[in-house]
Protein backbone atom coordinates (compact mmCIF):
# COMPACT_ATOMS: atom_id res chain seq x y z
CA UNK A 1 0.00 0.00 0.00
CA UNK A 2 1.28 3.46 -0.86
CA UNK A 3 -0.36 6.31 1.04
CA UNK A 4 0.77 9.62 -0.44
CA UNK A 5 -0.30 12.99 -1.74
CA UNK A 6 -0.18 12.45 -5.50
CA UNK A 7 -2.04 13.49 -8.62
CA UNK A 8 -4.19 10.73 -10.13
CA UNK A 9 -4.40 11.24 -13.88
CA UNK A 10 -7.19 9.81 -16.06
CA UNK A 11 -6.10 6.64 -17.85
CA UNK A 12 -4.37 7.15 -21.17
CA UNK A 13 -4.08 4.47 -23.83
CA UNK A 14 -0.60 3.25 -24.68
CA UNK A 15 0.13 0.10 -26.69
CA UNK A 16 -3.63 -0.42 -26.67
CA UNK A 17 -3.58 -0.69 -22.86
CA UNK A 18 -5.17 1.79 -20.43
CA UNK A 19 -2.34 3.22 -18.31
CA UNK A 20 -3.10 4.99 -15.04
CA UNK A 21 -0.55 7.27 -13.38
CA UNK A 22 -0.50 8.32 -9.73
CA UNK A 23 2.50 10.56 -9.12
CA UNK A 24 3.64 13.78 -7.49
CA UNK A 25 4.13 16.74 -9.87
CA UNK A 26 7.89 16.44 -9.43
CA UNK A 27 7.78 13.07 -11.20
CA UNK A 28 5.99 14.29 -14.33
CA UNK A 29 9.10 14.30 -16.52
CA UNK A 30 10.16 10.83 -15.35
CA UNK A 31 6.69 9.47 -16.06
CA UNK A 32 6.79 10.82 -19.60
CA UNK A 33 10.18 9.16 -20.17
CA UNK A 34 8.68 5.87 -19.03
CA UNK A 35 5.55 6.20 -21.14
CA UNK A 36 7.67 6.78 -24.23
CA UNK A 37 9.26 3.36 -23.73
CA UNK A 38 6.14 1.50 -22.63
CA UNK A 39 4.73 0.58 -26.09
CA UNK A 40 8.09 -0.78 -27.25
CA UNK A 41 8.51 -2.83 -24.10
CA UNK A 42 5.04 -4.35 -24.44
CA UNK A 43 5.65 -5.19 -28.10
CA UNK A 44 9.04 -6.73 -27.33
CA UNK A 45 7.65 -8.91 -24.56
CA UNK A 46 4.49 -9.94 -26.40
CA UNK A 47 6.76 -11.40 -29.08
CA UNK A 48 7.95 -13.95 -26.49
CA UNK A 49 5.23 -14.10 -23.83
CA UNK A 50 2.02 -13.69 -25.81
CA UNK A 51 -0.68 -11.02 -25.32
CA UNK A 52 -0.42 -8.66 -22.37
CA UNK A 53 -2.45 -10.48 -19.70
CA UNK A 54 -4.20 -7.69 -17.77
CA UNK A 55 -6.85 -5.09 -18.51
CA UNK A 56 -4.49 -2.21 -17.73
CA UNK A 57 -1.19 -1.02 -16.34
CA UNK A 58 -0.41 1.55 -13.70
CA UNK A 59 2.51 3.65 -12.54
CA UNK A 60 2.48 4.82 -8.93
CA UNK A 61 5.48 7.00 -8.09
CA UNK A 62 6.46 7.38 -4.45
CA UNK A 63 6.99 11.03 -3.47
CA UNK A 64 10.07 10.11 -1.42
CA UNK A 65 12.97 7.75 -2.14
CA UNK A 66 12.28 4.07 -1.51
CA UNK A 67 14.68 1.40 -0.37
CA UNK A 68 14.18 -0.39 -3.70
CA UNK A 69 13.68 0.56 -7.34
CA UNK A 70 10.13 -0.74 -7.81
CA UNK A 71 7.57 -3.26 -6.62
CA UNK A 72 5.55 -5.25 -9.17
CA UNK A 73 2.12 -4.83 -7.61
CA UNK A 74 -0.37 -6.22 -10.09
CA UNK A 75 -1.62 -3.65 -12.55
CA UNK A 76 -0.24 -0.67 -10.58
CA UNK A 77 3.52 -0.84 -10.09
CA UNK A 78 5.11 1.26 -7.34
CA UNK A 79 8.28 3.05 -8.50
CA UNK A 80 11.02 5.06 -6.95
CA UNK A 81 11.13 8.15 -9.16
CA UNK A 82 14.82 7.62 -9.90
CA UNK A 83 14.07 4.19 -11.41
CA UNK A 84 11.66 5.72 -13.91
CA UNK A 85 13.94 8.53 -15.00
CA UNK A 86 15.98 6.22 -17.22
CA UNK A 87 15.96 6.37 -21.04
CA UNK A 88 17.02 2.71 -21.15
CA UNK A 89 13.86 1.80 -19.17
CA UNK A 90 15.48 -1.26 -17.60
CA UNK A 91 13.40 -1.26 -14.40
CA UNK A 92 10.22 -0.54 -16.34
CA UNK A 93 10.88 -3.53 -18.61
CA UNK A 94 11.41 -5.72 -15.54
CA UNK A 95 8.17 -4.58 -13.90
CA UNK A 96 6.09 -4.85 -17.09
CA UNK A 97 7.39 -8.42 -17.45
CA UNK A 98 6.21 -9.15 -13.92
CA UNK A 99 2.63 -8.59 -15.04
CA UNK A 100 3.09 -11.92 -16.83
CA UNK A 101 5.76 -13.54 -14.64
CA UNK A 102 4.84 -13.21 -11.00
CA UNK A 103 1.36 -11.72 -11.28
CA UNK A 104 -0.37 -13.69 -14.06
CA UNK A 105 1.56 -16.85 -13.20
CA UNK A 106 2.58 -16.82 -9.55
CA UNK A 107 5.21 -18.96 -7.81
CA UNK A 108 3.73 -22.06 -6.21
CA UNK A 109 6.38 -22.09 -3.47
CA UNK A 110 9.05 -19.64 -2.38
CA UNK A 111 11.64 -21.82 -4.08
CA UNK A 112 9.85 -21.08 -7.36
CA UNK A 113 10.31 -17.31 -7.14
CA UNK A 114 13.14 -17.57 -9.68
CA UNK A 115 10.46 -18.26 -12.28
CA UNK A 116 9.27 -14.70 -11.70
CA UNK A 117 12.50 -12.86 -10.96
CA UNK A 118 14.68 -14.78 -13.37
CA UNK A 119 12.25 -14.34 -16.24
CA UNK A 120 11.68 -10.65 -15.43
CA UNK A 121 15.45 -10.19 -15.44
CA UNK A 122 15.65 -12.02 -18.75
CA UNK A 123 12.96 -9.66 -20.02
CA UNK A 124 15.45 -6.84 -19.43
CA UNK A 125 17.82 -8.70 -21.75
CA UNK A 126 15.06 -9.19 -24.34
CA UNK A 127 14.32 -5.45 -24.18
CA UNK A 128 18.05 -4.79 -24.61
CA UNK A 129 17.93 -6.85 -27.81
CA UNK A 130 14.79 -5.18 -29.12
CA UNK A 131 15.75 -1.60 -28.29
CA UNK A 132 19.46 -1.67 -29.16
CA UNK A 133 19.56 -4.52 -31.71
CA UNK A 134 22.34 -6.25 -29.77
CA UNK A 135 22.25 -9.89 -28.62
CA UNK A 136 21.38 -10.98 -25.10
CA UNK A 137 24.58 -13.04 -25.22
CA UNK A 138 26.42 -9.84 -24.31
CA UNK A 139 24.52 -9.46 -21.05
CA UNK A 140 24.78 -13.17 -20.29
CA UNK A 141 28.53 -12.96 -20.68
CA UNK A 142 28.81 -9.86 -18.54
CA UNK A 143 26.77 -11.51 -15.80
CA UNK A 144 28.95 -14.63 -15.87
CA UNK A 145 32.09 -12.49 -15.68
CA UNK A 146 30.89 -10.50 -12.67
CA UNK A 147 28.57 -12.83 -10.74
CA UNK A 148 30.97 -14.60 -8.42
CA UNK A 149 29.94 -17.72 -6.49
CA UNK A 150 26.94 -16.10 -4.75
CA UNK A 151 25.51 -15.06 -8.09
CA UNK A 152 25.62 -18.60 -9.41
CA UNK A 153 23.89 -20.53 -6.65
CA UNK A 154 21.09 -22.79 -7.97
CA UNK A 155 18.10 -20.46 -8.40
CA UNK A 156 15.49 -23.17 -7.80
CA UNK A 157 17.19 -24.37 -4.61
CA UNK A 158 18.51 -21.23 -2.91
CA UNK A 159 19.69 -20.97 0.68
CA UNK A 160 17.03 -19.31 2.81
CA UNK A 161 19.12 -16.16 3.23
CA UNK A 162 19.59 -15.93 -0.55
CA UNK A 163 15.98 -16.38 -1.63
CA UNK A 164 16.06 -12.94 -3.26
CA UNK A 165 19.80 -13.02 -3.82
CA UNK A 166 21.58 -12.33 -7.11
CA UNK A 167 21.38 -15.91 -8.35
CA UNK A 168 17.56 -15.87 -8.22
CA UNK A 169 17.66 -13.00 -10.69
CA UNK A 170 20.88 -13.53 -12.65
CA UNK A 171 21.36 -17.30 -12.83
CA UNK A 172 17.59 -17.49 -13.23
CA UNK A 173 17.91 -15.30 -16.32
CA UNK A 174 20.83 -17.41 -17.52
CA UNK A 175 18.68 -20.54 -17.23
CA UNK A 176 16.09 -19.06 -19.57
CA UNK A 177 18.81 -17.82 -21.92
CA UNK A 178 20.45 -21.25 -21.99
CA UNK A 179 17.12 -22.88 -22.81
CA UNK A 180 16.56 -20.40 -25.61
CA UNK A 181 19.97 -21.12 -27.09
CA UNK A 182 19.43 -24.85 -26.78
CA UNK A 183 16.05 -25.07 -28.51
CA UNK A 184 16.00 -21.96 -30.72
CA UNK A 185 13.93 -18.78 -30.70
CA UNK A 186 10.68 -20.15 -32.13
CA UNK A 187 10.56 -23.10 -29.75
CA UNK A 188 11.51 -20.87 -26.81
CA UNK A 189 8.65 -18.49 -27.61
CA UNK A 190 6.28 -21.46 -27.88
CA UNK A 191 7.34 -22.67 -24.42
CA UNK A 192 6.80 -19.27 -22.82
CA UNK A 193 3.49 -18.56 -24.54
CA UNK A 194 2.19 -21.99 -23.58
CA UNK A 195 3.42 -21.44 -20.01
CA UNK A 196 1.46 -18.22 -19.61
CA UNK A 197 -1.59 -19.56 -21.41
CA UNK A 198 -1.75 -22.81 -19.44
CA UNK A 199 -0.87 -21.54 -15.96
CA UNK A 200 -2.12 -17.95 -16.18
CA UNK A 201 -4.37 -16.98 -13.30
CA UNK A 202 -2.77 -19.37 -10.84
CA UNK A 203 0.41 -20.84 -9.37
CA UNK A 204 3.08 -22.91 -11.07
CA UNK A 205 6.34 -24.55 -10.05
CA UNK A 206 9.76 -25.40 -11.39
CA UNK A 207 8.54 -28.95 -11.93
CA UNK A 208 5.65 -27.59 -14.01
CA UNK A 209 8.04 -25.69 -16.27
CA UNK A 210 10.38 -28.65 -16.65
CA UNK A 211 7.42 -30.89 -17.50
CA UNK A 212 6.18 -28.39 -20.07
CA UNK A 213 9.60 -28.24 -21.72
CA UNK A 214 9.68 -32.06 -21.81
CA UNK A 215 6.23 -32.11 -23.42
CA UNK A 216 7.06 -29.56 -26.09
CA UNK A 217 10.79 -30.03 -26.67
CA UNK A 218 11.76 -33.42 -25.27
CA UNK A 219 13.50 -34.87 -22.27
CA UNK A 220 16.96 -33.62 -23.20
CA UNK A 221 15.79 -30.01 -23.12
CA UNK A 222 13.92 -30.59 -19.86
CA UNK A 223 16.96 -32.16 -18.21
CA UNK A 224 19.13 -29.29 -19.43
CA UNK A 225 16.76 -26.73 -17.91
CA UNK A 226 16.56 -28.62 -14.63
CA UNK A 227 20.35 -28.65 -14.38
CA UNK A 228 20.45 -24.90 -14.89
CA UNK A 229 17.78 -24.45 -12.24
CA UNK A 230 18.98 -26.90 -9.58
CA UNK A 231 22.58 -28.06 -10.05
CA UNK A 232 25.07 -26.59 -7.56
CA UNK A 233 27.14 -25.18 -10.45
CA UNK A 234 25.80 -24.05 -13.83
CA UNK A 235 26.23 -26.50 -16.70
CA UNK A 236 29.19 -25.70 -18.92
CA UNK A 237 28.00 -27.31 -22.14
CA UNK A 238 24.95 -28.45 -24.05
CA UNK A 239 23.14 -31.67 -23.22
CA UNK A 240 23.20 -34.54 -25.75
CA UNK A 241 20.84 -33.83 -28.59
CA UNK A 242 20.86 -30.06 -28.04
CA UNK A 243 22.90 -27.58 -30.00
CA UNK A 244 23.20 -24.43 -27.90
CA UNK A 245 24.52 -23.43 -24.50
CA UNK A 246 25.63 -20.43 -22.52
CA UNK A 247 29.42 -20.46 -22.45
CA UNK A 248 31.43 -21.43 -19.40
CA UNK A 249 29.95 -19.65 -16.39
CA UNK A 250 31.66 -20.92 -13.25
CA UNK A 251 31.82 -17.80 -11.09
CA UNK A 252 35.61 -17.64 -11.21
Amino acid sequence: VMVADVDLAPPRTSAGIPVTVAAPPSAAAAVEVALESFPGIVAALERWFGPYPLDGFGIAVAPAPLGFAALETQGMVVFDQRALDDPAAVVLAHEVAHQWAGNHVIPERWEDVWLSEGLATYAEWLWFEASLDRPADLLAGLYCDDAGPDGLLPPADPPLDALFGPSTYGRGALAFHALRQAIGDDAFAEVLMTWFDRFGGGPASTDDLVSLVAELEGEAAATFLRRWAQDPAPPTGAAPGLTGSVGACDGS
